[in-house]
Formats: structure tokens, sequence, C-alpha cells
């Protein structure tokens, strides 16, 4: 078997996704932890072996209202078929459908699966790293055991199954314990027994009452049958007593009836019979006689229609009803024509006032647009919307060159304003060239030396800042402005100004700072010797030539700038040029097409296109209207022909000549209306013909019934008067009045015996009939029977007290006494100590059956199973170990190393260990798999094995895949299987 496909509706995080198995026998499902590898090897277990409602409800998808999917798998048998199993369809049963369309319920499915379980399935044809975890935690005692309980059956749970039924069997019972369950029990039951035995010795005195009470139950039960019987017999002369006088009367009856000798002979309800008979013959021959007198009237009815059928045109009327249906066809064409002329000239009329541009029908009929001028008109509007978009931007592009042309004289005539005078520089280089000359001022107290040049530094920093601050502003001022032009959002205006505003505040506040510090210096100056340059006037110059150079060469740098936009404008006005041009061939073109087409001067060039159309529908109904009044023309000419000739028609058959109008002046429908009512007499003159023909029949077939009912009825009568006896009617009335009178004398005698039939049977009555009892002995047997009963009741209360004493006296007996308590819980501990044995017996029986199971599947499989895992064992270790061996007697479980060393399992190291159990998963997969091997499903199991096992593994499971489908569920990526491109990533399945 072999899964080809997996389509998903909803099962945990897949809904609606699909995957695809059929790309050869190994596939790897590769995906990250939380990818939803399990939850998919789950789905496929679901999908061969159905989920219980609990487990379904933990799969349901969270985002889908709909649990389960379609498999498609094929074997050597049916070839492909599917599996689907929907939540909602009986309950997440399965429906297969072969290639034949065929479908089949779960059974067929276990049936093709070899009726596995889920368990089974999982324990044989799967594992994962949990299974290896779980060897961790067994004792090394009993690994050995554990490992070859997994080579017999592939599931390492056997041991841990008869590890339970041992210790149970040992809570249960020990032969010489104390704490086993059954041993307790025994030891109560015996405590119980030897208390019992001091209680029987009172037992005596208690069953002599028990003897006492069972003979007066046994006198009140025949008193009772005494009673009854003799109420029986009182009950039976009540009964004779109330019966007396209607025996009397049916003895009288029956006598009469034997002085008859029996019934005469006569019909049953014979009167009545002939009665009806008699009013049955009356209305027949009444009806006989209307019959004849109809027959005569319909032969001459019938002669007289048949000769005006003869003389009836039929088939030219036929013929001219045929022409008066297409006759009416075309009136309804013509009326369609004449609306829809009338439509489609208000419409065409509507669409040239709607367009407002001077043009008439005559005007849209004759009107030329050929299929270019769409085309044409069309690219004129593109051109000319794309000029005008062009002239706009020119023009932003025009403010904001001038802006920024403005923006840059600007700042050059501020630092034009700002640099100094060729007479002051000179004076500064003469100080700053006399200081290097001479030295400085050298009587200058040291702190005022030190704190001017802390001032100087001062100022040096606060005027670079401050240019920094004010060139830093201007850039943003700058983007804020282009912002603003390309966008004409005010927003960005009012950040731009807000940027300068900034710059010029700092600038003048450094400024500000900076004549403060000189003056401050100039005071200290003021206080040395005037002739003579101090280190301060030096440093303070050397400050200001520099600020000097340092707005020189900014104002070089706007020069350039302002260079560059000179150029740019040049570049503009080319552009603007290029535009008019172009705008200029546009209005040529516009007014070559006006030219053609006048009545494009009322209407804007955006809007041509839309006219284009318009005058093309325009002429579209000016044409429809012409064609519509031509075929008008037409029809109305076959309208005029087929009236001449049904003129024609009316002239030959000489009809309506009694009119003084010509039938050319009358209107079709009136010359038709008469044809008409001339085919409907005719019609009906056919069908009175045939219902006249009818009625003929019809009445010489009810003429014959008659005839034949009445001769029925006639001997009917005769029957009665021969079953009577008689010859005529008055003899035939007197011999059932005898008759009734013998009837009467009958049901009376049933009658009484009918009203005692529950009290007495028919022998008993009819004895009693024959010798009716005297009323003095009924009444004096009535009164006997009386007393004998109140006697007997009398005895009864009197042996109902001693036995309710009697009673009294055992219930106390009981009540007083633990007897009957020691001996119920006696009763309780036996019962109890008969469950528990049976629960031993039980499990004693699944122990001994577990391990004959396992010694036989030993003795048929472990040869088999042992080979081919030593052959794994041997290609995962890289050949380390030769053979694995089997226990058999006191040798454990072992394997045999290349050197022929022996090691016990429990001597192996953890990973191999692990290549061991899954040498051991895999053959005992091959071994009992046989001819129908079924899908292979690994989750993780190889997670913790190191590069080289893990290239090791994937060959064995590639050879393996030769024989069976095997699919690996991992988050690691095996370069061997991607090489091969068989290899199904959960980041990118298909969506349904």
């Amino acid at each position: 078997m072999k899964i080809k496909h997996a389509y998903i509706y909803g099962f945990g995080k897949w809904v609606d996704f699909s995957f695809d198995f059929s790309n050869g026998n190994f596939q790897l499902v590769y995906g990250e932890n939380e990818s939803g590898k399990s939850t998919l090897h789950h789905f496929l277990l679901f999908m061969f072996f159905g989920l219980s409602p609990k487990e379904r409800a933990f799969f349901h998808p969270k985002t889908s209202s709909r649990l389960g999917g379609r498999l498609v798998v094929a074997d050597e048998t049916y070839g492909e078929y599917i599996i689907e199993r929907v939540e909602q369809h009986k309950k997440a049963e399965a429906v297969c459908i072969t290639a034949d369309g065929q479908s089949h319920d779960e059974a067929w499915l276990k049936d093709r699966l070899n009726g596995m379980t889920a368990e089974i399935y999982q324990s044989i044809y799967g594992f994962s790293a949990d299974d290896l975890s779980e060897i961790e935690y067994i004792k090394e005692e009993n690994l050995g055991e554990v490992l070859l309980g997994i080579g017999f059956t592939g599931a390492s749970k056997l041991h841990q199954i008869e590890k339970r039924l041992s210790t149970k069997l040992g809570e249960l019972f020990k032969p010489g314990g104390k704490l086993p369950e059954i041993n307790r029990e025994l030891e109560k039951l015996e405590q119980l027994q030897e208390k019992i035995a001091v209680y029987d010795h009172e037992e005596s005195d208690y069953l002599d009452k028990k003897q006492e009470m069972h003979d007066l139950e046994n006198r009140i039960d025949l008193l009772q049958k005494k009673q009854k019987d003799i109420q029986e017999k009182h009950l039976h002369l009540e009964k004779l007593q109330h019966a007396l006088p209607a025996l009397k009367d049916y003895q009288i009856a029956r006598k009469q009836l034997q002085k008859m000798a029996g019934a005469p002979s006569f019909p049953q309800e014979g009167v009545k019979r002939l009665t009806a008979l008699k009013d049955r013959l009356l209305p027949i021959q009444s009806e006989l006689s209307v019959l004849e007198k109809n027959r005569k009237a319909d032969l001459h009815e019938i002669r007289t229609l048949k000769e005006k059928i003869k003389d009836f045109p039929q088939k030219q009327v036929e013929g001219l009803q045929h022409d008066y249906i297409q006759f009416q066809q075309r009136q309804i064409e013509i009326t369609q024509c004449k609306q829809l002329i009338q439509a489609d000239t208000i419409g065409l009329k509507t669409t040239l006032a709607d367009l407002d541009i001077g043009l008439s029908i005559e005007d849209a009929t004759k009107m030329h647009l050929p299929f270019h001028i769409e085309k044409t008109w069309e690219q004129l509007k593109n051109d000319h919307e794309k000029s005008v978009m062009e002239q706009e931007n020119v023009a932003k592009e025009k403010r904001y060159l001038d802006e920024q042309q403005s923006y840059l004289e600007t700042q050059l005539q501020d630092l034009q304003a700002e640099l100094l005078s060729r007479d002051k520089r000179a004076a500064l280089e003469q100080e700053q060239k006399a200081y290097q000359e001479y030295g400085g001022l050298e009587t200058t107290a040291a702190g005022s030396d030190q704190k001017g040049s802390e001032w100087t530094q001062l100022l040096l920093r606060g005027a670079k800042k401050s240019k920094t601050y004010l060139y830093l502003s201007l850039m943003i001022c700058i983007a804020f402005l282009a912002c603003a032009v390309m966008t004409e959002q005010i927003g960005f205006a009012v950040a731009a100004a807000g940027s300068v505003l900034f710059g010029i505040i700092q600038w003048n506040w450094q400024k500000n700072n900076s004549i403060s510090i000189e003056k401050i210096m100039n005071e200290i100056q003021a206080g040395t010797d005037k002739q003579t340059v101090s280190k301060e006037a030096y440093q303070y110059g050397k400050y200001l030539l520099d600020v000097d150079d340092q707005n020189l060469q900014d104002a070089e740098s706007l020069y350039e700038k302002i260079k560059e936009l000179d150029i740019q404008l040049i570049r503009w006005k080319e552009s603007e040029r290029l535009i008019q041009q172009q705008k200029g061939q546009i209005v040529s073109r516009v007014e070559e097409q006006m030219k053609q087409y006048p009545f494009l001067s009322h209407v804007d060039l955006s809007s041509w296109l839309s006219l284009y159309h318009a005058c093309k529908n325009a002429q579209r109904i000016a044409k429809e209207i012409e064609k519509q009044k031509m075929k008008l023309t037409q029809l109305r000419g076959l309208d005029n022909d087929f009236h001449q000739g049904l003129a024609s028609f009316f002239r030959k058959m000489n009809w309506g000549s009694d009119n003084s109008e010509k039938n050319e002046d009358k209107s079709v429908e009136t010359l038709m209306k008469r044809i008409v009512e001339a085919e409907k007499q005719f019609h009906g003159w056919q069908q009175r013909v045939s219902d006249i023909d009818k009625a003929l029949e019809k009445n010489d077939a009810s003429k014959e019934t008659l005839e034949e009912e009445m001769t029925v009825y006639q001997s009917e009568m005769k029957r009665l008067f021969q079953t009577a006896q008689v010859e005529d009617e008055e003899a035939y009335y007197k011999a059932a009045e005898q008759s009734q009178s013998y009837e009467n004398l009958k049901k009376e005698s049933q009658r009484l015996r009918k009203q005692f039939s529950i009290s007495f049977h028919d022998e008993e009555w009819e004895q009693l009939a024959q010798d009716i009892p005297q009323q003095s002995e009924l009444a004096w047997d009535y009164d006997q029977t009386g007393k004998l009963l109140n006697e007997l009741e009398q005895k009864m209360v009197k042996y109902r007290k001693d036995h309710a004493k009697v009673q009294a006296e055992l219930s106390q007996m009981e009540g007083a006494q633990a007897h009957s308590a020691l001996f119920h819980q006696s009763q309780m501990h036996q019962d109890k100590v008969k469950e528990l044995a049976r629960q031993w017996s039980i499990t004693k029986m699944a122990k001994e059956m577990l391990e004959e199971t396992k010694r036989s599947f030993r003795d048929k499989h472990i040869d088999q199973v042992m080979a081919q895992t030593s052959i794994y064992f041997k290609e995962l270790t890289g050949n380390a170990y030769e053979r694995v061996i089997a226990p058999s007697g006191k040798q454990p479980f072992s394997v045999e190393s290349c050197g022929k060393t022996v090691y016990t399992v429990s001597e192996l190291s953890k990973g191999t260990m692990d290549q061991l159990y899954v040498s051991l998963r895999l053959a005992i997969s091959e071994v009992i798999s046989g001819e129908n091997p079924l899908p292979f499903l690994v989750d993780d199991g190889f997670v913790h094995f190191d590069m080289l096992r893990n290239k090791r593994m994937m060959g064995i499971l590639k050879k393996m895949a030769d024989r069976r489908q095997i699919i690996l569920f991992s988050c690691r990526i095996y370069r061997s299987v991607q090489e091969h491109e068989n290899v199904i990533e959960l980041s990118t399945p298909v969506r349904i």
C-alpha cells in the first residue's frame, strides 16, 4: 500500500491544504518545531484508523468548522482508491471510493489494513524519538528482556504489561502471606465462623416456632379453599333464583317451535325483495318508451346537418385563417416598427438636443465619421492634457528658481554687510604684523592675560557655533521651501520660516555676546600701554580676520550657486520655448479638425472623445429608423394583398351581400370575424352530428341494457315464487306471514338464552329448561350456604390471630440475636472471596496466555528478526558489530563485535543502544509486513543521531523504500534525501 496524496479539509493547524507523496517511495517531511509535522502524522493515522470523539475534539481546527480530509492510496489489488473521513458524516466513519466508482465502508478499509488497529500499526510500522527515550528508564537487569519483546512485537511495553500482571497476582494472593487481599478476607471469614458456632445451640426454640407458624399457614390455606367452594355454590344459587322466570318463558317458546315442525320454505326477506323488484321494473318500462321517441327525432336532425356540412368550403377557410395569422403577426411587427421609429426618433432628438452643437437629424444621418477619427481625437486630448500639465510643471519650476535666486541674493547681501572695510582690515593686519614683530605687551598682569585668552577662545567658539546654527537653519529652510513648492502645502512654508527665525535669533544673540566681550576687553586694554599691541588685541584682531575670511569664502560659495541658478534659468527658458512650440502644433491640429467638423467649435477638446461616441450612437439610431421605415412599407404591402384576397373570397361565396357596404370597404378583422363565425357554425354542425351519432349508439346500448335488466328482474321474481312454493303474488304474501311468526319465536328463545349465557353454559341451561327447579328449594339451599360461610369466617379470624402472635415472637427472636447479622457478614465475605478468586484466575490466565504468545511468536519469527536486525545493526554501527544474539537458557541478550567479543546489552553505550533499538524496530516491520507492506511512518526517530549515524540511517531507509513507502517526519534536513528532491517542506504546502 502506498499513500499518493493527502487533502486536509481541517485538522489541527492545517485547513484546506494538500500534500503530494507520489514522488518516490521515500519522502522527508521537513519543518521547524511547531510547523505541524506531528499534526500531519496524526492526520494520516486518523484517515486509516479514525479517532475517538475526545481525540477528534483535540484536533478540531480553530479557523474552520469542518474536520476531516481525503487520502489517495494505491495497492496491488484495487489500484488507486480514495479514503475520506468527515466528522459530520456518521461520526467520522471512513468512506472508500475505488476506481470503478463503487463506495465501501469502514469494514472494507479495515480488511485492506489486514484488521490492524492504530496501536498495532504504530508499534510495527512506525516509531519516534519518544520510544528511544523510554529505554533510559528501564532497569539494567530487564533491558535484554525488553529489547527481546521489541523484537517479537515491535512494542516496548510488553515487559511493563508482564510486570503489572505479576504485581497484581501478588497483591491478590500469596500462599503464606497475610497482606494480600484474598488472605485478609479468608482470615476474616474464619473469625466470623467461630462467632456463628456460639449461636447454634439457640436455634432449637426458633425452629419450633417456625414449624408452628408453618402449620397455622397450612390450616388457613385449607379454610380459604373451602370458603371459595362454598362462595361459588352460594353465588350459583343466587343466579338460579334470578333466571327462574326466563327459564319458564324459554320452555314455552321451545314447545311452540316444536309444534310448527320446522321453518316454512320462504326466501329470506322475501317481501322486501319482491317489492324492490317491482319498484325497479316500473321506471325501466317508462325509460324504454322515452328512448324510442328520442331515436326518431335524432335520425331526422342528422340528415339535415350532413347536407349543410357537404356544401361548406372548409379548405379555403383554413387557408384564409392561416394567412390571417400571418396578417396578425405583421400587424404586431408594424406596431413594433412604429414604436421603434417613434422611440428612436425621440431618443435621437433628445441626444442631439443634449449635445447642443447645432446638429439636425439629417446632419446626423449624412455625417461621415471614419474609424480612425476616434484615435485622432483621443490623441489630441491626451497631447493637450500633457501640454497643460507640462506648462503647470514649468510654472512651478520657474517660481522655485525665482525664490531660490531671491534667497541667495539676500544671503549674499547679508554677508557683504558683515565684511570688514578695506581700511579696518588693513589696520588689523598691521596690528597682527606689529605684534608678531615685537612680541606683544609684556607689562599686562598675568591674570589679565589669562582672562583675555579665555574670552578670546569663548568668542571664537561662539562665532563658530552661531555660524553653524545659521547655515543649518538656512539649509533646513531651503529643504522645507522645496517641499512646499512641490506639494503646495502651507505647513512646509511655516516650518521654513521657523527654521530661519531660529538661525537669526541664535546668530544675533551670539553677536551681542561678542560685542559685550569686546567692550570688556577694551576696558582692560585701556588700562595698559595704549601705544603697544597687547596679546588680547592681537587675538581679537585675529578673530575678526578669521571671521572675515570665512565670510569671504561663504560669499564666493553663494556666487557659485547664483551662477548655477542662472544656468538652470536658461534651461527653463528652453523648456518653456519647446512647450509653447508643442502647444502651437496642438492648436493647429485642433483648428484643422474644427474646419472639417464645424460643430467641434462648440465643444471643449476634453469632451471630443465622448462627443464622438455620442455622434456614432446618433448615426446608428438614424440608420435604424430608416431600416424600420423600409420594413414598415413592405409589411403594409403584404397586408393590402391579403385584404384584397379576402374580399374576393366573400364575393365568390356571396357572403355579406345583404349589407349595402362593399366587402373591400370592410376591415380585415370584420371579414375574418364573419369567417370565424361561419367556421364555428360548421364545427358546430360537425360536433352536433358526432353527438347525435353517439347519442344513437348510447340510445341503442341503453335500450339493450334496460331490456336485459328487465329480464333479470322478471327472472328473480319467478325464483322467489318457486322458493316460497307458490304460483301468484297473493299466495306469496300469505307464506310470508307464516315465516315471520316462526322467526319471532326463534329470536325470542335465542334472546333468553343469550341473556344468561355468561352465568350458565349450554348443557346446563338446556338441562334446567327440561327440569325447572322449585322456587322454595332454591331459597332453602341459599340460606344454608350463607350460614356455612359465616362459620368458616369465624375460624379464619381465630387462626390469623394465632399466626400473628407466633410471627411476632419469631420477629422478636430474630431482632434480639446477632446470628443473622453474622451469617449475612459471613455470606458477604464469601462472595468477596469468590470475586477476588475470579480476578486472580483471570489475571493468572492472562499472564500465562501472554507468556505462551511470546513463546509462540519467538519460535516462529525470532530467527528472521535477529538475522535482519544483525544486518541493520552492522550497517548502522559501521561494521563495529557483526551480529545480534537472542537469549537462550542462561545466555542473556547480547551482541558480537567485529573482533568476536560478546557484549550484553547492559554493557552497551546509550548511542549503541539506540542503534540496536532502531535496528529491531526496522527488522520486525520487515518480517511481519509480509507480502502486503504498509507505509512506514517515523516521527523524528533519529533526532539524537549524529551526522554519520544519520547518513547510515538514510542509506538503510532508502534500501527499505525499494519494498515499501517510508515517510520520515523531521526538523532536520538530510542532505542525502534533499539531493533526490524527495522533501516536503511544511513552510510551503499547497493550499486548496
